[in-house]
């Protein structure tokens, strides 16, 4: 079919094939609608596809990217040299290791560390692809650090810094050389104690201080042998007979003569010098030999309890050592600093245009310039399709009320930037069937991007998340976690929930009433007093049950409590012992029940976790009284996970 456009009239052609009808061509030409775009509509439409909010997300997620490589490729190049790091990028696996480095480096490990423990485990020339094999073992010690950080044992040096660990460290060392010196001292002072011999033919013989004449010197050993040979040869001479006393003398001596002309020359020269030191002191006589073993004894005791507290000392400090050590070693496995949060309380949150390299003090310059620049395009794009959408609202924009009007341009920005993020979140998430955000999703991080969004959608309409209440019979804990939300959710008629994002654009917000620290501060105050046993300063402030000294949850709950009931009293000009005063009509009357249902909560959740105690330690009690045998004694459930179990049949 053609078309022509003359001066005066309009000619119309169709060619017409065998069998066709005019009728019937001109019926299905015009039930037919394919209009052709001219040149200046295929422009604008392209304009608006590229500068729609979703196009420009996905371009500042590629420009962050391309930000990142940068970064972390100067990183690479500062941490292991240009040479080296050019071998990791001339690889094909290069794209992969920076996505693990920036994988890690959210994480909250730093990265050069990580590569300085990662890099020179092996080395990479006989690796087809260092990179792919640099991001294997970077994955691993990510798979590691999550095992650490699910591992429960306990950690008694948990608490402590680095820089107390490595002082700790240092004071081990010190008290290890102090007790291995100690210990050193004490082994050779044992060793100047008299020891059992060995002779040249390896026969042991007992030390000198046990044998019958082990006590005495050379000298006086040398002088009773002459005495006894002298003796014995006038006996013979005499003809008179030696006695069986001066016989076993005589072969005693004879025996200690013999047993030390055998003795190796360091044992005899050993023996000397202990005989020495022990005589030296002593007084001549009968007893000196008896007051020399006494002697030896007492020094033998003394210096065996000084090795073994020497030794028990040493175990101490390396028991200490080893507990330090063990720690160092499992943190060399967990991040250095905590993990990267997005932030999506911003006018533009993570989940749409992640900040991390725009705001990352290592990105080039050039390159912090344009992912600005880009933000504040996607911004500007964010409210002009909000804008449009404020023209005429879709039906699953009705969660965010109706638009502001135009005569408050401040409150209809607010509600056009919030309308455009939740119609970016609809498409990401293929939403269709509900309005609004739609169900909450189940992976952690798109989870804390809806409570966000939704905050920011309750802040903008002034909804409140329904309460739901615990039963009377939850335990306490349960208690404590509703009355904690309780607060947190505001009264009907107190002021609505605030999100930063839906503040003035250009800072001017409505700032804090400085009341409200005041009100805090007391009631901390309050609680260190109640906690000490000292008396409150306001009559009222008694009324509230004081919270448990080892729960954190109701403190913080008492808290919490008493900073409301302040701010109430002091708004409605309360005074005297009464908490609250008599119910007021009207809205007040609605803030009223919400306060006394939050201290209703409160008590509850104290009476029934002291009522747990109370029944866990009246069980303790009977199991302490009751033999093990009793039928009364609670016996532990059994296991149902052990190997041939089976359950009881009906």
């Amino acid at each position: 079919m053609q078309l022509t456009r003359g001066a005066r009239t309009n000619r119309l052609y169709v060619a017409l094939d065998d069998g066709d009808r005019l009728d019937d061509v001109l019926a299905s030409i015009a039930a037919r609608r394919r209009v052709q775009l001219s040149a200046t509509e295929s422009i604008a439409a392209l304009q608006r596809e590229i500068s729609a909010p979703g196009q420009l997300s996905a371009e500042f997620a590629d420009v962050a990217e391309r930000a990142t490589t940068a970064r972390l490729t100067g990183l690479l190049e500062d941490a292991l040299g240009a040479d080296r790091a050019a071998m990791f990028l001339a690889a094909d696996a290069y794209p992969a290791l920076i996505r693990a480095l920036h994988a890690a480096e959210r994480a909250g490990f730093d990265l050069g560390r990580l590569l300085g423990n990662t890099v020179p485990a092996r080395g990479f020339t006989d690796a087809d692809d260092p990179a792919a094999v640099l991001t294997w073992r970077l994955r691993q010690h990510l798979k590691d650090a999550d095992e650490a950080q699910q591992d429960n044992r306990p950690r008694p040096l948990a608490a402590l810094t680095l820089t107390q660990l490595h002082t700790l460290t240092r004071l081990s060392a010190s008290h290890r050389a102090v007790a291995r010196e100690a210990l050193k001292a004490a082994d050779a002072a044992f060793t100047q104690l008299p020891a059992p011999v060995t002779t040249r033919t390896d026969h042991t013989h007992p030390a000198w201080n046990e044998r019958p004449l082990g006590g005495l010197s050379r000298r006086e050993l040398a002088a009773h042998l002459a005495t006894v040979r002298t003796q014995l040869r006038h006996a013979q001479a005499d003809g008179t007979p030696v006695s069986a006393a001066a016989r076993h003398h005589i072969a005693d001596l004879t025996r200690e003569s013999q047993l030390r002309r055998a003795l190796t020359w360091r044992d005899r020269a050993r023996e000397d010098f202990q005989r020495d030191q022990a005589t030296r002191a002593a007084a001549p006589g009968a007893t000196s030999l008896a007051q020399v073993r006494r002697t030896l004894a007492t020094r033998r005791t003394a210096t065996a309890d000084r090795r073994r507290w020497a030794r028990a000392a040493l175990a101490r400090a390396d028991a200490v050592s080893d507990k330090i050590y063990a720690e160092l070693r499992f943190r060399e496995r967990l991040p250095d600093h905590a993990p990267h949060r997005p932030h999506h309380r911003g006018e533009i949150p993570d989940w749409l245009a992640d900040s991390h390299a725009l705001t990352h003090p290592d990105t080039p310059a050039h390159w912090r310039t344009h992912l600005a620049e880009r933000h504040r395009i996607l911004a500007r794009s964010l409210a002009d399709r909000g804008h449009t959408l404020a023209t005429a609202p879709p039906a699953w924009a009705r969660p965010l009320g109706p638009p502001q009007p135009t005569s408050s341009p401040r409150r209809r920005h607010v509600w056009a930037t919030t309308a455009a993020l939740v119609e970016l979140w609809r498409t990401r998430h293929a939403i269709t069937g509900v309005p609004g955000l739609g169900p909450r999703p189940a992976d952690p991080d798109d989870a804390a991007a809806w409570d966000n969004l939704d905050a920011r959608v309750r802040a903008l309409t002034g909804r409140r998340r329904p309460l739901h209440l615990p039963p009377p019979d939850a335990p306490a804990s349960v208690m404590i976690a509703a009355a904690l939300d309780h607060l947190d959710a505001p009264p009907p008629g107190g002021p609505l929930p605030d999100h930063p994002a839906l503040r003035d654009p250009l800072g001017i917000g409505i700032a804090p009433l400085s009341h409200d620290a005041l009100h805090a501060r007391r009631a901390r105050r309050a609680l260190a007093a109640v906690l000490a046993g000292e008396p409150l300063p306001e009559a009222w402030r008694e009324e509230i049950t004081a919270p448990g000294e080892d729960d954190e949850d109701e403190q913080r709950t008492y808290t919490r409590l008493l900073t409301a009931i302040s701010d109430y009293r002091r708004r409605h000009h309360r005074a005297g012992p009464d908490v609250l005063g008599p119910r007021p009509a009207g809205l007040d009357g609605d803030e009223w029940d919400h306060l006394t249902n939050a201290i209703d909560l409160y008590t509850h959740a104290r009476v029934q976790h002291r009522l747990e105690q109370m029944r866990a330690r009246t069980t303790a009690e009977r199991a302490a009284l009751l033999p093990p045998t009793s039928p009364l004694r609670q016996q532990p459930p059994p296991d149902t996970n052990r190997p041939g179990h089976r359950p009881p049949t009906r």
